[in-house]
């Protein structure tokens, strides 16, 4: 009776005292192992798995995109959705904070470019999203400070 052994485990299986028991989630072994290997960290798999291949990361929170070595946060001025493989760039004129889940915290930029009436830049303080607007007066031109307007 001291003779009798269990059959090797099948992949996906370990050994223990009492019989083949199956690997658990994020983890994996081969076929007849006496234990089973743990996933590289920040990659799962379904209880049973029989092989390294069967590691993958794990889907990345909004916010971060999937990348060949695991989750990146999105940058600045972009977003990302739950499961991304991208972010998505904010619509032009519009920023965000690095680490942005959803087009809603896309928003207008505060910073506005400083104008020199005397040059091309911003076509001599026409833009609107210039700080500092330009009038022309009989005098010649006159900064004034768009937000007192």
């Amino acid at each position: 009776a001291d003779d009798c052994a269990f059959a090797p485990c099948l992949a996906g299986y370990y050994m223990t005292e009492s019989g083949c028991e199956q690997c658990e989630e994020n983890s994996y072994s081969g076929a007849g192992a006496s234990s089973c290997v743990t996933c590289p960290e920040g990659m799962v798999s379904s209880a049973g798995s029989s092989s390294a291949d069967d590691c993958a990361f794990a889907p990345c929170l909004a916010g971060y995109y999937m990348t060949e070595s695991g989750c990146q946060q999105c940058g600045e001025n972009s977003y990302s959705g739950a499961g991304a493989s991208s972010c998505v760039t904010c619509p032009e004129g519009m920023v965000s904070s690095a680490g942005s889940s959803s087009a809603d915290d896309c928003h207008p930029g505060t910073e506005r470019p400083v104008c020199d009436c005397w040059t091309e830049v911003c076509g001599y303080c026409t833009d609107p999203r210039c700080s500092v607007g330009c009038l022309r007066s009989l005098l010649g031109w006159i900064l004034y400070d768009r937000e007192w307007l």
